[in-house]
């Protein structure tokens, strides 16, 4: 088999979900303590999830203020936010990602995470896939700091992640 990567890409804005508790893939798991803070994050369109470890917390005005010219599609991913978790956005990420390639190593099967979307309590919410989408990751022997899960029919709504 042909061994598969591609360039690390990220969209400029992220929409948080919650926090990554694991991913399960056909062969393989991938799990975070708490204290590791690893967000499970979606880009605007709301069809392919990442998990990764935001390298500063802020408040949403002050996220503008420091990077104003990478917000383009802010509007979207504030959009995205507010109907996924019912609450209007009051904070940001920001992220510094990882340089390098992306490697495929497995599909999907589920993934768990925390958030406190619709009624601002912590909850645990676990999703398995009915079309898998491909796990692709920035480290193939090291834990990954950088999990990208594309393709299946992955979807963030209202309804939480579907597909």
């Amino acid at each position: 088999m042909a061994v598969r990567k591609k360039p690390i890409r990220l969209p400029k804005t992220l929409v948080d979900l919650g926090r990554a508790v694991s991913i399960r893939g056909t062969g393989r798991e991938y799990s975070w303590p708490k204290k590791d803070n690893v967000r499970l994050c979606s880009d605007v369109s709301g069809k392919t999830l990442f998990a990764i470890k935001p390298t500063m917390t802020t408040t949403y005005n002050r996220l503008e203020e420091i990077c104003t010219d990478q917000l383009d599609d802010s509007e979207a991913g504030i959009a995205l936010y507010e109907t996924w978790s019912g609450f209007e956005v009051d904070y940001g990420c920001l992220v510094k990602p990882p340089r390098g390639f992306l490697w495929y190593v497995d599909l999907c099967h589920e993934v768990v995470y925390e958030s406190d979307k619709w009624n601002g309590r912590l909850q645990k919410y676990i999703h398995s896939f009915k079309t898998l989408p491909s796990i692709w990751v920035n480290r193939k022997k090291d834990k990954p700091t950088l999990l990208v899960l594309s393709g299946g029919k992955i979807k963030t709504t209202k309804r939480g992640i579907t597909g």
